[in-house]
């Protein structure tokens, strides 16, 4: 093993720990006593770390050394309707493609339940997008029906068809 494989395996274990730890900073700021929140970090936490140490001991690059995620959060009030922005970043358009399609399965409440999905409740626009904009949006609709304030839903936007995750979605209800 490379001294550069060991560097590149504590970089990513202290990535890992500073997002949680601005995670649980994040959640005591905010008051949230649910176990289920505090327990969803750790157990995140965890899971990285033993996955990267395992591929770091199989001799394959670490999947925190590839492009995290980016966690867009929104407040959204129930009887209003609210776009969610993104950015597609280059690296998930394939070769020299020139766009790229983009999807989502919907939003999922915290602790299981009620599953806001499109077209019903939120679509994505543009569904195609260009390399050279690469922006987007999660148009969710009025839900004043649907849901109840301080519910949280969550979900992902990736590529089609390689399944490439561009964006995570986290929705509260005001």
């Amino acid at each position: 093993m490379a001294t550069w494989d060991v560097l590149q395996l504590q970089r990513t274990l202290f990535a890992r720990i500073a997002e949680y730890v601005d995670g649980v900073g994040q959640l005591a700021a905010s008051g949230i006593m649910e176990p289920g929140e505090w327990m969803r970090d750790y157990t995140k936490l965890w899971s990285g770390v033993i996955g990267d140490v395992g591929e770091f001991v199989l001799g394959a690059t670490p999947a925190a050394a590839h492009v995290p995620v980016p966690t867009y959060a929104v407040q959204v009030p129930a009887n209003e309707g609210r776009p969610v922005r993104f950015v597609v970043p280059p690296a998930a358009f394939p070769g020299d493609a020139k766009e790229v399609e983009i999807t989502t399965a919907g939003l999922v409440k915290r602790g299981g339940g009620k599953v806001l999905a499109p077209p019903r409740h939120l679509r994505l626009v543009p569904r195609i997008v260009p390399k050279l904009d690469g922006h987007a949006e999660l148009k969710i609709f009025p839900l004043r029906d649907v849901v109840e304030r301080g519910e949280r839903y969550s979900g992902f936007v990736w590529t089609e068809p390689a399944g490439v995750p561009i964006a995570a979605i986290d929705v509260e209800i005001m």
